[in-house]
C-alpha cells in the first residue's frame, strides 16, 4: 500500500519515455509507485522501462497487447495499490512537485478529485517552447462541486477537464463505481472516463497551477483525421451522456451534444481519403448524428456559462447547420494551433 499511483501507458515511446520517467522518479512525493503498462509496443521503449527499474524499485512494468491507451489505464488501475490514482502519457512529463501539491490539496480537502492547470508545449533538443496554458478562475486552491465542474466541462470552458492526466482521483472512484477507460483504441477515451468521474463525486479541489506538460509535435501540421475518429466521437458523447442520465444530474448538455457533432463532422471531413468520405460507414454516422439531432432538439445555451469564443463557433456552425463552410475555412487556416488542436 503506497499514497499514489501514477500509471503510464506506453505504446512505441522510446524517443520519450527516459523524459517522462525523469519527471514521475524525481518527484518530490516519494510514497509513489509508477505503474508502466507496455501496449504491445514495437520499439525498444520496454527495454529503457527496465532499465530504469534496476535504479527505483518503484518503477512496476506490466504488459498487455495493443488494445490502446483506455485499455492500459484500466490494467494500470487493477494494478495499482496505491490510495490514489494519477496518470501521465509516455510522450509527456510533469512538474516534479505535481503530485506532491495534489495530493496534499486532496488530504487538506478531504475531497476524492483534484485536478490542475496544464501547459501545452512543444519540447525538443531539451528545450520547451510555451504554447498556451489554462487558468482557471481562482488564484488558490479551491474546492467546487462537481456539478460545477461538470458545467465547465460540458461548456468548453476548461478543456484540460477533459483529460485524466490533469487529475489525481482516489482509486475507490474507479472501483466502487465500476467506472472504466473506454477501450480497446478509442479516440478522446479520457473524455468518457472524467465525466464519469465527476458524475459520482460531490466536490473537486481546483489546483490553479500549471503542472502537467502536454507535449505536441512541432513538426505536425495536421493530425490523422479518420472515419474512426469521427464514429469515436459519437460514441463518446453517448457514452458521457449516459452517466449524466444514469446518475440523474441536473446539467444541460445541448452545448456538449452540439460541440461533439461539430468535432465529428471536422473528422469526416478533414479526412484525405474521398472514398472514406463517401463511404456506407460515413453516410450511417451522419444518419446517426441527425437522428440524435431531430430527437434531442439540441439549442445553443450560454447564459450563465463561459464558453470560449473558438467553441462558440463550433456550437452556433452546428446549430445552424454550417459546418461545411466553417470547417473548410478553418482547414485552409489548421497550421494555426488555435484551430489545428480545436477540438
Amino acid at each position: 500500500m503506497c499514497t499514489l499511483s501514477v500509471i503510464v501507458p506506453l505504446y512505441n515511446g522510446a524517443h520519450t519515455i527516459e523524459r517522462c520517467l525523469d519527471s514521475l522518479c524525481g518527484q518530490t512525493i516519494k510514497d509513489i509507485e509508477i505503474l508502466v503498462v507496455d501496449d504491445g509496443s514495437l520499439d525498444q521503449g520496454a527495454d529503457i522501462v527496465k532499465r530504469y527499474m534496476a535504479n527505483d524499485k518503484r518503477i512496476k512494468l506490466f504488459a498487455q497487447k495493443n488494445q490502446g491507451a483506455g485499455a492500459a489505464r484500466n490494467l494500470g488501475i487493477s494494478k495499482a495499490e496505491g490510495k490514489y490514482v494519477g496518470f501521465v502519457d509516455c510522450d509527456d512529463f510533469a512538474d516534479t512537485d505535481m503530485f506532491r501539491i495534489m495530493v496534499e490539496a486532496l488530504e487538506r480537502t478531504k475531497t476524492p478529485v483534484a485536478v490542475c492547470q496544464e501547459k501545452n508545449v512543444y519540447a525538443e533538443n531539451g528545450e520547451i517552447q510555451l504554447i498556451n496554458e489554462t487558468r482557471f478562475p481562482v488564484d488558490t486552491e479551491t474546492v467546487y462541486s462537481s456539478e460545477d465542474v461538470l458545467k465547465w466541462l460540458l461548456n468548453y470552458t476548461y478543456m484540460s477537464l477533459n483529460s485524466l492526466c490533469y487529475k489525481v482521483v482516489e482509486k475507490r472512484i474507479f472501483t466502487e463505481y465500476h467506472i472504466e477507460v473506454p477501450y480497446p483504441h478509442r479516440q478522446g477515451e479520457d473524455l468518457v472516463a472524467s465525466v464519469g468521474i465527476l458524475t459520482h463525486v460531490n466536490e473537486v479541489v481546483v489546483v490553479p497551477e500549471s503542472l502537467y506538460y502536454y507535449v505536441h509535435r512541432k513538426d505536425s501540421v495536421s493530425y490523422a483525421y479518420s472515419l474512426k475518429h469521427a464514429r469515436d466521437i459519437y460514441l463518446d458523447w453517448k457514452e458521457a451522456r449516459t452517466y449524466i442520465q444514469k446518475t440523474g444530474r441536473r446539467v444541460n448538455t445541448d452545448n456538449f451534444s452540439l460541440g461533439m457533432y461539430f468535432s465529428s463532422m471536422k473528422q469526416l471531413q478533414w479526412m484525405k481519403q474521398d472514398s472514406d468520405k463517401r463511404s456506407e460507414q460515413a453516410r450511417m454516422l451522419r444518419k446517426k448524428w441527425k437522428a440524435a439531432r431531430r430527437h434531442y432538439r439540441w439549442k445553443p445555451d450560454f447564459a450563465g456559462t463561459e464558453v470560449p469564443v473558438m467553441h462558440k463557433i463550433k456550437i452556433l456552425s452546428a446549430y445552424f447547420h454550417l459546418c461545411r463552410p466553417v470547417l473548410a475555412g478553418m482547414q485552409c487556416l489548421k497550421w494555426i494551433p488555435m484551430f489545428k488542436y480545436l477540438a
